[in-house]
């Protein structure tokens, strides 16, 4: 496994002419930073209560926020990694039929995992938005701030990698992969743009 990028090293690559990394990429470390926003809302309102119920809900949401920011700091690798493959693929030989077969099997294979990892990278920041939305309640009011931050790049994180989940799909040729990924993406969507609002509505009340 690659060792994970220097934020410095991250940002001068993306700011090359290469390809990788790229938007899926940016869309995962969206997401990573938004929960580690949620983290820090949650162990810097901890110290302020002593509520029972409340101490063990903050520390759960701790711990669910600091494994989805490893995963999408994971996918920020994965996606690049992802993309690298596809143009490796592109760059088969083809200079017979069965080199031609061999091309297009491993050109659509791949793009398939270029499509998954986004969507991977989408289904994550969902469950992120709805960690923040059940927190917003608890976290102290100093940090509510955060909390939108968080809600605001956990959203950007989602809508950006069904971006790259769709322009994969023009490539793909197999009908019934594109349809469960669409039918996903309808799913998805009203539900993270439903805990979007609502979540950005409980903190605009929080800081009236």
């Amino acid at each position: 496994m690659t060792q994970p990028l220097l934020m410095e090293t991250f940002l001068d690559r993306l700011a090359t002419a290469s390809p990788t990394p790229g938007g899926g990429s940016v869309a995962a470390l969206a997401g990573a930073t938004g929960a580690g926003l949620v983290s820090m809302v949650c162990r810097l309102t901890l110290p302020k209560t002593e509520d029972g119920d409340l101490i063990e809900r903050l520390s759960l949401a701790c711990e669910r926020a600091d494994e989805l920011r490893l995963r999408l700091t994971s996918l920020i690798e994965r996606d690049a990694a992802s993309y690298d493959a596809v143009i490796t693929a592109y760059r088969l030989p083809k200079n017979t039929d069965d080199e031609k077969q061999r091309r297009r099997g491993a050109i659509q294979d791949a793009l398939k995992v270029a499509a998954t990892v986004p969507a991977e990278t989408a289904a994550t920041a969902l469950e992120l938005l709805s960690l923040a939305h059940e927190i917003v309640p608890d976290a102290t009011r100093n940090a509510i701030s955060d909390i939108a931050v968080a809600v605001h790049m956990a959203y950007a994180s989602f809508s950006s990698a069904w971006v790259n989940v769709r322009i994969n799909l023009g490539s793909i040729r197999d009908d019934s992969f594109i349809e469960r990924m669409n039918a996903q993406a309808r799913t998805d969507r009203e539900h993270a743009a439903s805990l979007y609002q609502t979540t950005i509505d409980r903190v605009d009340a929080a800081l009236q």
